[in-house]
């Protein structure tokens, strides 16, 4: 299963989204409020990260492939490239 999470307004979020879309991946968007306190918060995505053992950051992209995170839109694509091939 993989999940995205994402902000409608990052356009590095948009390329990971864009690349599980080009090669027709099925995943869940999670989308982040990154400056509010309500729903999906930047506190709930770093404790998504802490308890995959990273350093908690709070930014995105964070694309889940399973129990592995991968951060950065650029090794989300690179991740996406190498599975979907």
């Amino acid at each position: 299963m993989l999940t995205l999470y994402t902000n409608q307004k990052c356009p590095f979020a948009q390329r990971c989204g864009i690349a599980l879309d080009y090669v027709g991946a099925s995943y869940k968007a999670v989308e982040v409020n990154l400056y509010g306190a309500s729903g999906f918060t930047k506190a709930r995505l770093k404790r998504v990260e802490e308890q995959a053992g990273l350093r908690p950051m709070g930014s995105i992209p964070v694309l889940a492939v399973g129990d592995e995170l991968v951060r950065e839109s650029a090794d989300g694509v690179r991740r996406i490239a190498r599975d979907y091939d």
